[in-house]
């Protein structure tokens, strides 16, 4: 399997028409998996920083796959497709 790690340069190339949206629009129509790893290691590396401090940390995500991860590691999680009013 290969695993795809977009920077925000090819993200937005899904979101505003630019040389390579094609391209980067075949991947996400593939199927295959994309990074978010990005977002998983920024939210562990914050939560860490947060222990012993008195503060805690919700990931909010509409991506139920990285929600599930985040949840198997002990991290908060919400989708808000789903989540009461705050």
């Amino acid at each position: 399997m290969t695993l795809f790690y977009l920077d925000s340069s090819a993200w937005l190339k899904r979101y505003f028409l630019e040389p390579g949206s094609d391209w980067i629009m075949s991947l996400f129509q593939s199927g295959d998996p994309l990074a978010d790893a990005v977002h998983s290691a920024t939210a562990f590396g914050l939560n860490d920083a947060l222990v012993g401090t008195g503060n805690s940390l919700v990931l909010i995500s509409s991506d139920e796959e990285m929600l599930a991860v985040a949840q198997q590691t002990g991290l908060a999680v919400e989708n808000p497709a789903t989540a009461a009013s705050p």
